[in-house]
């Protein structure tokens, strides 16, 4: 919730997934729920989802799930914020799933209210760019991205910046352990 500049910054006002994409001949499956082909079609962070004729009709690294939404057509400087609900403070280990081009996604915090959570990237250069900052490489489509440190449980917002080219269908915290 929130919109451009609160929850999330995309470089122009069009969906080109569910807004876009998913108007063209047979881009929304059968089956699929209006609901999910044409998901905040009219916002301008562009979402889309896993579709079989395109996604799945090929070797993945990791097979997502059919219909599964997504973030694409990312540009460098676009950005999205999640909230996190740290039940616990301590380290935890960032999984994201997946991105197609061999960019990479980089993942910044913030937090409210402070201290600042720290974060580390694994230290796996088959996982990882080289770039500061945490980041995953993209071909992998799934990858264990690095750590994030929470001193403090409670509400954090989490920001995630994105390079051009990148697809995220999600991410996940594990605690460390």
């Amino acid at each position: 919730m929130g919109g451009e500049g609160i929850a999330y910054h995309d470089a122009d006002a069009i969906n080109h997934g569910s807004g876009e994409l998913n108007y063209k001949p047979e881009q929304c499956e059968a089956g699929v729920p209006a609901y999910v082909c044409h998901f905040r079609e009219n916002e301008g962070v562009d979402i889309s989802y896993v579709k079989k004729n395109l996604d799945l009709n090929h070797a993945n690294g990791v097979a997502p799930e059919w219909q599964q939404l997504y973030i694409g057509w990312t540009e460098d400087g676009e950005w999205t914020n999640y909230t996190v609900e740290v039940k616990k403070a301590g380290t935890y280990r960032i999984v994201a799933m997946y991105s197609n081009l061999g960019q990479t996604i980089q993942f910044s915090l913030i937090t409210s209210p402070p201290p600042t959570a720290s974060f580390r990237s694994t230290p796996q250069s088959s996982f990882l760019s080289r770039t500061p900052g945490l980041a995953c490489l993209a071909h992998l489509n799934k990858a264990d991205c690095g750590e994030i440190t929470f001193p403090q449980a409670g509400r954090q917002l989490l920001t995630l910046h994105y390079r051009q080219g990148n697809n995220l269908a999600y991410f996940g915290l594990r605690a460390r352990g």
